[in-house]
């Protein structure tokens, strides 16, 4: 401004400057400063994960795209699925639990020690199929949305989707060696 106004420092050349304060609550006021400095810096990626899902993130100018980079998923769907597989990766835990008060209560001890084992057996193998299950999931990374809109319309998904079934991919696609 001090070009435009050709000031040189002294008191004839000074200018008026209009300033404006505002009151916003806490979550109001991250998402203006996220709004007013997205277009000028890069942010902090870390800081941005721990933000966004406790504010309006399309108030703060960002868009889906900006969540997908982020690794931040709203999709409810996503969100039942997880919270499903969790709590299906501690079921053995509540089923130990319950075996073992029936235990205590009904069986001799010869017995007893016979329906730990068998439940800590079918525990393990459980736990075991549950972490297997835990490592079947993959990421593809597009470098823009229309990139990613592209192959979605290619493959007939949805291109609003953030996760496809990859059973449902292999079937339409075809090695070629």
């Amino acid at each position: 401004m001090d070009i435009i106004y050709k000031y040189d420092g002294t008191p004839d050349s000074d200018y008026d400057v209009k300033v404006e304060k505002t009151d916003l609550d806490e979550k109001t006021e991250i998402e203006q400063n996220i709004f007013q400095t997205k277009s000028r810096t890069d942010f902090d990626d870390e800081l941005l994960r721990i933000l966004v899902p406790d504010i309006d993130y399309t108030a703060a100018g960002l868009t889906d795209y900006d969540l997908e980079y982020l690794g931040v998923d709203f999709n409810a769907d996503t969100a039942n699925e997880v919270l499903q597989d969790v709590e299906d990766f501690y079921q053995p835990v509540k089923d130990q639990k319950e075996i073992e008060k029936a235990v205590k209560q009904e069986l001799t001890d010869d017995e007893k020690i016979q329906q730990v084992k068998d439940v800590k057996k079918n525990i393990e193998e459980r736990s075991i199929e549950k972490v297997q299950n835990m490592d079947a999931y993959v990421t593809l990374s597009f470098d823009t949305g229309k990139a990613k809109e592209a192959f979605m319309m290619r493959f007939d998904f949805d291109p609003e989707l953030k996760m496809i079934k990859g059973e449902r991919l292999s079937e339409m696609v075809e090695r070629i060696d």
